[in-house]
Parts: C-alpha cells; structure tokens; sequence
C-alpha cells in the first residue's frame, strides 16, 4: 500500500528516443538516476512565467521594505536619516524588485516536468517523439520518497497573468511564477519540481526505487527496445516494463506488460 505523502504519489515523465542525444538524457534518467532542470526562460512557451506587476502594496508595506535596506545600509544612522532614505528608495524598490525577480528566474531557478497521466494521446505526440519514445513513471512508495515528492507543485491554469508585488517578491512568489500556465496547456495536467538554484547543478539527482515503471510509446523501433532493456538492466532491473498499443475500436491507448530478458 502506498503511504499518504506529500503531492501526487505518481507522475510521468515523457521522453523522445531516436536520435543518440535523446537516447543519453533517457540513460541519464533510468541509469545515472538524475533529472534536468530546465531554466523557466528558456522553454517553448514564450509565456512562461510571466506575471501582472502591482504596484499596490500598502504605505506601511512599501515603508517596512525600504526600511529594511536603509537598515542594513547604515544600521547606526539615525532613525529619522533612516526613514528619509527609505521614502527615497520606494520608487526605485518597485523597478529593481521587477528586474531581480527576472533575474532570479532567467539565472537561478529551475524546475522538472511531468505529466499527470500516461495514456494522455497528446502527450505521447508532443513529448514522446510521435509515440516513439516512452513515458517513466515515479512513484512514492514509502516515507523515504516524501521530500522528492514534496517538491512537486501541480500547476494552474488560468487566462490572466499571476499578480506579483515587488515589494513583496519571496520564495512563494516564484513558486507562484513557475507553477502559473495559460489554459491552452491544460490537457498537460503538469506538475513541477522545482528547484531554488541551478547554479551548482541543474541536475536533481533521485532514489533509484522512486522509477516504478517504463511505458514504451506504440511506435517505438526495435533499436530503442534493446536500447531501453540495457538501461533497465543497468539502472533499475526492479522497474515493471510496458508497451503500449492502439485500442482496436477507440482513440486511445492499452498497455501489455513487457518482459526485459
């Protein structure tokens, strides 16, 4: 029985095969046992994380923030010398608190993608290589997975921007940036984990036993079959193994167990 942990206790993540560079990211995944975190800047959707900027924080909000700077730049200066830089700084908090939000976005945040579902036709498409790759299912089985699974964020789907104050731009802020999309991605069903820094490594590195099965797109070619059984073989001989076929009378998918010899 799987425990009750935090987030979704499964999702997918859906990779295309074919081609030697598509082949390494999935042998990094299934033998080396890490994930790519993607920068949010740097994906399809040119809308990617962005946001309506308010500038309505309140007098004594704007007033608190600015205090704060003035404090740790002459903390032994006077309280009124305090308070007149604060007034100063609140036009140029509004900008800069703007830019350093991109900034930390396009520099140190990074996030993983997964899908909700497996037998999504649409996703196979888009992110499967035309039905040619696979689909890897994680799963938290037991306590130990709660931190992995903790950090993933189902995301939102909305038409308006996310609303963001720079005077009060923190962790929740991005998180609320990274996991705000249009509707027109809602048959992703996406969720997230995101990470706070890529600056040392954009890899998310995971317990092997959190990869509790393999789905092979219908399409996929015998080259990538073996190339899947050696990666199983050498990085996760527990994981159940899938193909997956067209249903004979309908739009959708069935899956046959595998077996990997």
């Amino acid at each position: 029985m799987i425990p009750k942990v935090p987030g979704k206790t499964i999702v997918y993540k859906y990779r295309p095969l074919g081609d030697d560079t598509s082949r390494d990211r999935v042998r990094d995944i299934l033998v080396n046992h890490r994930l790519y975190a993607s920068s949010p800047l740097a994906l399809n959707d040119p809308f990617e994380c962005k946001a309506k900027w308010s500038l309505k924080a309140s007098k004594k909000q704007r007033l608190r923030k600015t205090m704060q700077i003035a404090e740790s730049r002459n903390p032994y200066a006077p309280q009124n010398a305090k308070k007149r830089e604060a007034r100063e700084l609140q036009a140029a908090v509004a900008d800069t608190g703007v830019e350093n939000a991109k900034r930390v976005l396009s520099e140190n945040a990074g996030f993983v993608s997964f899908g909700g579902s497996v037998d999504n036709l649409l996703m196979w498409a888009h992110y499967a290589s035309d039905h040619r790759g696979i689909a890897i299912a994680f799963q938290a089985k037991h306590w130990g997975h709660a931190d992995f699974f903790g950090e993933i964020h189902e995301v939102r789907y909305q038409s308006e921007f996310p609303v963001v104050e720079p005077y009060n731009f923190d962790a929740e802020s991005v998180r609320n940036l990274m996991t705000t999309k249009s509707r027109e991605w809602e048959y992703e069903a996406e969720h997230r984990f995101i990470i706070d820094t890529r600056d040392e490594s954009p890899f998310v590195p995971f317990s092997s036993d959190l990869i509790a099965a393999i789905y092979m797109g219908c399409r996929i070619g015998n080259e990538d079959i073996r190339f899947i059984k050696d990666c199983v073989k050498d990085g996760c001989p527990s994981c159940q193994v899938f193909r997956a076929h067209m249903q004979d009378d309908a739009y959708g998918l069935r899956f046959e167990r595998f077996e990997v010899r």
